[in-house]
This record gives C-alpha cells, sequence and structure tokens, in this order.
C-alpha cells in the first residue's frame, strides 16, 4: 500500500536524522574529552586530536559543548515524529551522554538534564 510505504519513509527520514545527530553529538564530546580529560579517567590517551580538525579546534570548547547539547536534543526531538515506542531510543541517546559524563573527572561535558 502506498500509504504504508510513505510512512516508512518518512520514520525512517526522522530515525536517520535520530542517528546522525546521536553520532554527531557523540563525537563532539568524545573530541572535548580528548582535550580536557586525564588519560588515567577515561582509559584511554588523550591529545592524540591535536591538529587535527574537530570542532572544538575550530569554535572552542565551551560553544561545541552547546552544539552537543543542541544536536542531542534534536536527536531526541526526531523520535517524536515516529509511530510507535522510541523510549529505547531515547535511553541510547541517554547512555551515550551519560557514558561520556561519566568518564569527565572534574565538571560535566555539557549541562545534561
Amino acid at each position: 500500500d502506498s500509504s504504508k510505504l510513505a510512512e516508512a519513509t518518512v520514520e525512517l527520514d526522522f530515525l536517520s536524522k535520530y542517528g546522525r545527530r546521536m553520532g554527531t553529538a557523540y563525537q563532539i564530546l568524545d573530541d572535548i574529552l580528548d582535550i580536557e580529560a586525564q588519560p588515567m579517567v577515561i582509559g584511554k590517551d588523550v591529545g592524540k586530536d591535536l591538529g587535527k580538525a574537530t570542532l572544538p579546534s575550530f569554535i572552542g570548547v565551551d560553544a561545541s559543548r552547546v552544539k552537543a547539547q543542541e544536536l542531542i536534543t534534536d536527536s531526541k526531538e526526531a523520535l517524536n515524529h515516529m509511530g510507535r515506542d522510541t523510549s529505547r531510543l531515547r535511553a541510547l541517546v541517554d547512555y551515550i551522554v551519560l557514558i561520556n559524563l561519566d568518564r569527565k573527572e572534574t565538571s560535566p561535558i555539557i549541562k545534561y538534564h
């Protein structure tokens, strides 16, 4: 049925938006960790992105935190357009953000709420 195909296409577009926004937010948070975190705290080497073209290197850490928060919000907003339960997908965004927050030793990477 063409209406079901159209509905599935719309859902796929929103699901794609969700994934792109979540992935980009994760990358930004990881880039911030590379700048600010201590290796013993996050369990990996830091500073390996110095000199690379990362968002924090272009716009700064604070502006990158704001952008990550916007992407997280947009990611969850995309799920509002799905015609089904998206609680697990929302939880995945929360998990990714909290993983990054937990790996930071002093202050949160973003003001997560």
